[in-house]
């Protein structure tokens, strides 16, 4: 009995993973609402898509459940607030073919893997104002996915009152807002800025004649506000 004990209390000792999870990490299903990428912010392609983040003792599952879309992987916890993936884990392939959606998943999954390798270490940290919690999970790069304890309804993804088409487009796209606009920029799925350009007045037009097809990000400030809009090239 007693070589048991000191067993036990060795293995608390040099194990803190098993005892470094918040319960509260453990207990929720948590509900993706934005993904900040350098600086730049990514919400939702739809108010009511579901990208969902299931933590346990032993797996960490990103989840897509309208794609039926996601990954698994191992989790290792290495304090109150720090954990590690494994490579790789598995992956579900999914069944959806909006490009938005698409993109938007990428982007989550980048969050954690690059390829197939983890960018570990992740930090967390849980915030609880009464009525909602968040979830806070930030990479070895600082890109930070941020989740809820509930999903958000539509009233809280207001956009910009501003309008761009055509939507998907094949050389231009014409921005059209109800204040001034100051400027906008351009990047690829992988963050780079592809294109920026300073405006005034209330409409311009956006040149995508000379970049390949592909889903890109436009960020548009107008006098009032600034937002990120998904911009398909064909």
């Amino acid at each position: 009995m007693k070589k048991t004990l000191v067993l036990l209390i060795a293995i608390g000792l040099f194990c803190p993973r098993l005892f470094g999870q918040d319960p509260t990490l453990l207990e929720n299903e948590w509900y993706l609402e934005k993904i900040i990428m350098a600086s730049e912010e990514y919400e939702r392609p739809y108010s009511d898509f579901e990208a969902l983040f299931n933590a346990s003792s032993e797996t960490l599952v990103v989840f897509h459940p309208y794609c039926e879309e996601g990954f698994e992987s191992l989790i290792e916890y290495e304090g109150e607030d720090i954990f590690t993936i494994d490579d790789g884990g598995v992956a579900l392939i999914g069944i959806c073919g909006d490009p938005d959606v698409n993109a938007f998943m990428q982007l989550h999954y980048q969050v954690y893997l690059e390829g197939e390798i983890a960018k570990n270490p992740f930090s967390y940290t849980i915030e609880d104002d009464g009525s909602h919690k968040t979830l806070t999970v930030s990479n070895a790069d600082g890109d930070l996915a941020i989740y809820g304890d509930q999903l958000l309804n539509s009233e809280a993804f207001t956009a910009l009152p501003l309008q761009l088409y055509p939507n998907p487009t094949t050389d231009f796209s014409f921005v059209k807002a109800q204040s001034g606009l100051l400027n906008y920029q351009l990047f690829d799925l992988n963050g780079r800025l592809v294109a920026e350009q300073q405006l005034s007045g209330t409409e311009t037009r956006l040149d995508l004649s000379e970049l390949p097809a592909a889903l890109y990000f436009l960020r548009v400030q107008s006098e009032k506000a600034t937002h990120t809009y998904k911009v398909v090239k064909q």
